[in-house]
């Protein structure tokens, strides 16, 4: 009895893990808690399945425009690393 419902336990997570993937897959720019509302697990659930699959949350952050100083600029580090 008890074999029967941990075996049952182990398919629901399995089933649950394959939905988030396949819906990650269908729609990476969806949230978090989107998608655990979705397919009806927890937050942590959906966290824990994308750290998995080496997958991480991430935010888009909008910037008006970028500027010179924004990026590292490689010839002064070549400079800078001769001597």
């Amino acid at each position: 009895m008890v074999l029967t419902s941990l075996k049952l336990t182990i398919e629901r997570i399995l089933q649950d893990e394959e939905q988030i993937l396949k819906r990650v897959e269908k729609e990476p720019d969806i949230s978090t808690r989107q998608l655990a509302a979705e397919v009806g697990v927890s937050l942590i659930v959906v966290h824990h399945t994308l750290k998995g699959q080496s997958l991480h949350p991430y935010h888009v952050q909008k910037v008006q425009a970028l500027e010179f100083v924004d990026c590292p600029c490689p010839v002064i580090y070549c400079i800078g690393s001769q001597g």
